[in-house]
């Protein structure tokens, strides 16, 4: 009778084996799940994923980026960006974020940047286009401002010169008395300027101021008093509203226009030449 207990248990074995095998992984999971039991209450959950939201992040290294930012219990929003001095923002590296796409940066270029310059005269300042006021070029006695001009015709090569004080007074008292009839435009005599005859072959209106190829070395101070900024070209006058914080669009006479005025503001700060508008 034993053996034959034995016997049957053996074969009920054998049976479930084969079943098994035949069935696969699929049934031994559901057999697996049926048999076990409910949990106990004691087992410890895993902490919940923290959400991610985008933010800015200001490491002070001038760079500007987006990343990926942990947020508990911040519901992933935005966070202003913070700027320590360093001249941009950026998104520092979060520990274990694998870079890519996220540490890409944008370069954000400062405002208010100043451009440095070796003073080509010295009535300029170290700053492009721009010169030293009045009360400064007298107490450094600076009465006379010189410059280079060539003969249209015979190309001949010479210095001009003009007193500080007269021409300044010239054009000032010019721009005092037509300033709102001008309309933010220049007059004629601002277009075409009146040359200087050539000393050499006596050639009326031909004296051109030389112009050099670096537009960092232009001679303002002598354009204004000789009342030539009319020959500069398009480029050259943008140029110079450009380092004087003006705007660089519209007609070459309204730009000429702001070029006179400003200078004039440069060398009189008190002086009846604001930019109103402009």
């Amino acid at each position: 009778m034993v053996k034959d207990k034995k016997r049957s248990v053996r074969e009920g074995f054998e049976e479930d084996v084969d079943l098994e095998l035949s069935l696969g992984p699929s049934y031994l999971r559901r057999k697996n799940i049926r048999s076990s039991s409910s949990p106990p209450n004691n087992i410890i959950m895993p902490p919940p994923v923290p959400s991610v939201g985008y933010g800015f992040r200001d490491s002070g290294d001038g760079a500007a980026g987006i990343g990926i930012g942990n947020s508990y219990g911040s519901g992933g929003g935005i966070v202003p960006p913070v700027n320590h001095g360093g001249g941009g923002f950026s998104i520092p590296n979060h520990p274990g974020s694998s870079g890519g796409r996220w540490h890409s940066r944008v370069r954000v270029r400062a405002e208010n940047v100043v451009d440095l310059a070796v003073p080509p005269f010295e009535w300029a300042t170290n700053r492009y286009a721009r010169i030293h006021d009045r009360d400064y070029l007298i107490s450094k006695g600076i009465h006379t401002i010189t410059g280079e001009v060539q003969c249209k015709k015979c190309e001949h090569r010479c210095s001009l010169e003009y007193d500080l004080q007269s021409k300044l007074l010239e054009v000032g008292s010019f721009i005092y008395h037509n300033k709102e009839n001008l309309c933010h435009r220049a007059t004629d005599n601002w277009m075409t300027p009146r040359l200087e005859t050539c000393p050499r072959c006596d050639q009326p209106n031909s004296l051109k101021p030389v112009m050099p190829s670096d537009k960092g070395l232009i001679n303002w101070l002598f354009l204004l008093l000789g009342q030539m900024i009319g020959c500069c070209t398009l480029e050259q006058l943008k140029f110079f509203c450009d380092k004087n914080s003006l705007h660089r669009t519209g007609a070459k006479d309204r730009l000429i226009f702001l070029t006179y005025l400003s200078l004039c503001k440069q060398l009189d700060p008190t002086g009846p030449f604001e930019l109103d508008g402009c």
